[in-house]
């Protein structure tokens, strides 16, 4: 379930987990200002943008001023993962936030083919289980995804490949 909430008010957007309106100062080139909002319970601000950016699809980035933002561990993070105090709308949905294990990174080994005779990077292993999730607000269900297994899937796999529209 999502930790903010945040939902069309009369002038603006508000959060229902914290009962307030949230303090946006909207910009003139489609960016935003988000004002930290006091304390806040762990995942929120995640979440918020998440939604902010989903409740003003005009918004191409929300920027959290360092100085009101500066002792809230979940901005630190964020700040961190963009290099930045500005959240852009094309890079939020990038970040690793989302990811339900850390990535397999590629080790950097190089293994050598003798068949071939060329050398090429070992590839990371392939992740197992779910990789992806987020609560969707438009729908109000959280989305996930997880790598197939053939055994359990065939049959869900073959019916969805041959008609899709059920």
């Amino acid at each position: 379930m999502s930790e903010a909430n945040i939902i069309h008010s009369r002038y603006g957007l508000r959060c229902e987990k914290l009962d307030k309106p949230l303090n946006l100062g909207w910009g003139l080139d489609n960016s935003a200002v988000l004002h930290c909002p006091g304390e806040l319970p762990t995942g929120w601000l995640c979440d918020a943008l998440d939604q902010i950016f989903i409740a003003a699809p005009q918004l191409s980035a929300v920027a959290l001023p360092w100085a009101e933002w500066r002792e809230e561990p979940q901005a630190l993070t964020l700040f961190g993962q963009v290099k930045s105090d500005i959240i852009h709308r094309t890079a939020f949905w990038q970040l690793p936030l989302w990811l339900s294990s850390p990535a397999n990174r590629a080790s950097g080994e190089m293994v050598f083919d003798a068949e071939r005779e060329i050398y090429f990077p070992q590839r990371p292993p392939r992740p197992q289980g779910e990789v992806y999730r987020r609560y969707d607000p438009r729908i109000r269900r959280m989305l996930s995804f997880r790598i197939a297994d053939p055994v359990s899937d065939a049959e869900r796999f073959t019916r969805w490949m041959n008609d899709p529209a059920r």
